[in-house]
């Protein structure tokens, strides 16, 4: 069974088709050269384009208008209700009923809510000028300066959301309650609208928050597929479409 984490990875990616950062916040940008685990997305840097092929005059592309508010559910049974100023809460009775809030039941091992706000994408562009260096380094290995080891994958694409609030857990039975800022009126707007506008209040178990403010933390990366050996002498493209001996992420 997927964990939390990976969860979390799955939804995001496919509300966004973007990974999220993990951990979570770790500074990414364009042309950032990294590793990412295969089986729990860990994300480590190796180095940039300029530093390892010598790259640096990719140009940037004008950014994508900020993309939809998102509200993941990514559980079983999950209930999740919202409160109005006054409205005491079904799961925290005792607590204070003041301003809106949000009361959410996880009916499942593993489950994840997260409010997502507008995400600004940034990409590379002339990326076909890439690949055929790329390749050449990597079958240059151990006899250049210039090398491309098989793991290594090039982030050409990165989101940044207005704010992300995300609570994961891996308990079934776990019930927690977002506390909204003053200014917050669910009755007017969706719940999406208010990812950072919430702060945890209680919970019943143990739960991981992960949280960003105008932060990238989505990517999309390109990693050559294996074997390098098998591909045949590559001539630069010319448009960005990615060939077929490349993947993303």
């Amino acid at each position: 069974m997927k964990t939390p984490t990976e969860r979390f990875i799955s939804g995001m990616n496919d509300a966004y088709g973007m990974r999220p950062t993990v951990p979570f916040g770790t500074p990414i940008a364009l042309g950032h050269v990294v590793i990412v685990d295969q089986s729990t997305g860990r994300l480590s840097h190796v180095g940039t384009l300029a530093d390892i092929l010598g790259i640096d005059d990719l140009p940037e592309l004008p950014p994508a208008p900020g993309q939809v508010n998102q509200e993941l559910r990514i559980g079983e049974s999950m209930s999740v209700g919202v409160l109005a100023e006054g409205e005491a809460s079904t799961l925290f009775p005792n607590l204070p009923s003041a301003g809106a809030r949000i009361e959410v039941r996880f009916g499942s091992d593993n489950s994840v809510y997260a409010l997502v706000s507008q995400p600004e994408i940034r990409k590379l562009g002339q990326t076909h000028r890439l690949y055929a260096p790329i390749l050449e380094a990597h079958a240059a290995k151990h006899h250049a300066a210039k090398t491309w080891d098989q793991d290594w994958a090039l982030i050409t694409e990165i989101g940044t959301p207005s704010n992300v609030h995300a609570i994961l857990s891996h308990s079934a039975g776990t019930s927690f309650l977002l506390q909204g800022r003053a200014d917050v009126d669910l009755a007017t707007a969706a719940t999406a609208d208010f990812a950072g506008s919430f702060s945890l209040q209680s919970s019943t178990n143990a739960v991981v928050e992960y949280r960003s403010h105008e932060t990238p933390v989505l990517y999309n990366a390109i990693r050559v597929k294996t074997p390098f050996w098998d591909v045949a002498e590559v001539q630069p493209l010319s448009t960005d479409d990615i060939p077929e001996y490349f993947e993303v992420l």
